[in-house]
């Protein structure tokens, strides 16, 4: 069960602030998360600039409602630790985030060259957790789920319908709670 995230417009809240405040902003996120993951059984792959990719390991089939429902629930608690109210940037909206959770697989492995590696997972199913978390942006929504995902979840969730993802051929049904 892998999860991607990413905080809404940082890139430009990033211009616009001093990059000490940066540093503050991206530690209290990725705290939040962490917190949640961590309470849920879930392991943080990858820290990529303003984004997160996460797993909840599923060693068999049967383990996977059980994960997503883990995952589902961290997402809830980041999500909830993120949009409470607390310290406000002046001149800045609120802090919007997006959390992407898709049911599949991962390679792992340390990727790089002779004198220089990174421990990172690569595969079709990292690839379209990151198209799914681009969708949750466009259809502004904070927690966009795959049909992968609510196949092994098996719980009740809202279909937002079939969405082309890019570089993908195939449409995916998304679903959100």
């Amino acid at each position: 069960m892998l999860w991607s995230s990413d905080v809404r417009g940082f890139t430009a809240l990033s211009d616009r602030i001093p990059g000490q405040q940066v540093i503050t902003i991206l530690n209290q996120v990725f705290d939040a998360q962490t917190r949640a993951s961590a309470k849920h059984r879930g392991e943080i792959l990858k820290f990529t600039g303003d984004g997160l990719l996460t797993n909840f390991p599923v060693e068999t089939p049967g383990q996977a409602p059980h994960a997503a429902a883990e995952a589902l629930a961290a997402a809830g608690e980041a999500l909830e630790s993120v949009y409470a109210p607390g310290p406000q940037i002046p001149g800045e909206q609120p802090l919007k985030m997006v959390i992407a959770p898709h049911y599949g697989s991962a390679i792992y492995g340390n990727i790089g060259a002779a004198n220089r590696l990174d421990f990172t997972v690569i595969g079709p199913d990292v690839n379209l957790v990151s198209r799914i978390e681009a969708a949750a942006k466009s259809l502004n929504l904070s927690l966009v789920l795959s049909d992968d995902f609510a196949r092994a979840y098996g719980g009740p969730l809202r279909s937002l319908g079939q969405h082309k993802l890019r570089g993908l051929e195939q449409p995916h049904e998304l679903f959100t709670v």
